[in-house]
């Protein structure tokens, strides 16, 4: 079955936002594939096929998140005109 890209991508954000809330809570190591796409109502397939492995899914969450800090540093750094302060 072809899925179309919105389908595609609502699967990844889906998959990494509960990821997130598994390696943030329980660190990598403890963190385990079942749970994840059990919480996600996904299947283990859709990790592999969408991240490769467990890391992949990792390097990806790490992703969004170094992407999210760079988008508030930038945000605020854009608020003071002296490049000095903070």
């Amino acid at each position: 079955m072809k899925r179309s890209r919105e389908e595609t991508n609502e699967t990844i954000n889906q998959l990494k936002e509960v990821a997130r809330k598994h390696f943030t809570e329980y660190g990598y190591a403890a963190t385990v594939l079942n749970e994840i796409v059990k919480e996600a109502k996904l299947t283990r397939g859709a990790v592999y096929h969408h991240f490769g492995s467990k890391k992949g899914l990792f390097l990806a969450v790490l992703e969004s998140v170094q992407n999210e800090v760079a988008e508030k540093v930038e945000t605020e750094s854009g608020k003071s005109k002296d490049v000095w302060t903070s």
